[in-house]
């Protein structure tokens, strides 16, 4: 998407009141991308005119009536604010225009959900018990936003990056991943998903239970316990294939997966996991598909070694830089 497009279905977004979609845009624009459309949007004035006639502490009541939640807003960070859908346009430009910390709020009348957010650095995991009881591991290069409290009918949580998640079952309130605008719905399971913005897909797989998977444009898929689905955010294409056990993503156990993955893919997490630079000078070997699992603890060398088995690539390393070809 362009620069151009993103302000545009940023502004839209804006426009027609849509926090759903305000929160999707978090794993389709950068962080200055984000802040500086939001701020040019309310210094424009385009602000005032969707919130003039409709008071502050009116717009926070409607808002709670439609999701049952409400972001403290004061205590967020700018995107925080607009990635966890804040209440509507008004709580969004109300934060952009400073004014959040003003509003008068009886604690009857509204109740204040802080937001998290966690990043992880290349080379770092972490794992963290959500407010449900629910399990989540964050890999590296990752970042989520989670709320410390589940309120109304979701428990839902924003990701762009990996986790695995072993999901406290709740029937009645469904688990919902949003990741690069796909959300993964489960009412109790073990699964993962893997959604970095640099990767182009948004890839799941079910290792226990069920869960759907919504697509936008496109049917919902379910997934059976062994089944992958890969999403490619940039043609739309949808790619369901087995996996068995023995080769289900195990990275929060310290082992690196590289099973169904092309080179090129592999590169990118082996950058992340280890925190070098990998270089893939040749196009066709780039998109070789491999399928492989290493469990020992091997580092970036040994891994390289073991898929070059055959000796179709090179590889020559200088420090932290690696180049294939």
């Amino acid at each position: 998407m362009t620069d151009s497009n993103k302000e545009k279905e940023f502004r839209d977004a804006l426009d027609s009141h849509d926090p759903d979609r305000i929160g999707d845009m978090l794993s389709e624009m950068s962080d200055a991308d984000f802040a500086r459309i939001g701020q040019e949007y309310w210094d424009s004035g385009d602000g005032d005119d969707h919130t003039g006639n409709v008071g502050m502490e009116e717009a926070f009541r409607s808002f709670r009536a439609r999701t049952g939640c409400l972001l403290g807003l004061s205590s967020l960070p700018l995107r925080l604010a607009l990635a966890c859908a804040a209440a509507a346009v008004v709580a969004v430009l109300g934060f952009w225009a400073g004014t959040a910390s003003s509003m008068r709020q009886s604690q009857d009348d509204v109740k204040i959900i802080a937001w998290n957010e966690i990043r992880t650095d290349y080379g770092e995991t972490v794992s963290i018990t959500l407010p449900d009881s629910s399990r989540l591991w964050v890999n590296s290069g990752s970042r989520i936003l989670y709320p410390e409290e589940f309120i109304g009918k979701e428990r839902k949580i924003y990701l762009s990056g990996e986790i695995y998640i072993e999901v406290e079952k709740d029937s009645l309130h469904p688990f919902i991943v949003n990741a690069g605008g796909a959300e993964i719905r489960v009412t109790g399971t073990k699964f993962n998903v893997k959604a970095y913005q640099e990767d182009g897909f948004v890839t799941t797989t079910l290792m226990e239970g069920g869960v759907t998977v919504e697509i936008p444009d496109c049917d919902t898929v379910a997934l059976v316990p062994g089944k992958s689905l890969a999403y490619d955010r940039k043609t739309g294409g949808l790619d369901l294939y087995k996996v068995g056990p023995g080769s289900y993503p195990s990275w929060f156990k310290g082992e690196f997966n590289a099973y169904h993955m092309t080179l090129l893919q592999i590169a990118k997490d082996l950058e992340r996991r280890f925190g070098v630079e990998i270089v893939i000078r040749n196009p066709e070997i780039a998109q070789e598909m491999f399928y492989a699992s290493f469990v020992n603890n091997e580092d970036v060398d040994m891994i390289l070694d073991a898929l070059n088995i055959d000796g179709n690539f090179t590889v020559s390393r200088n420090g932290d830089l690696i180049d294939i070809y």
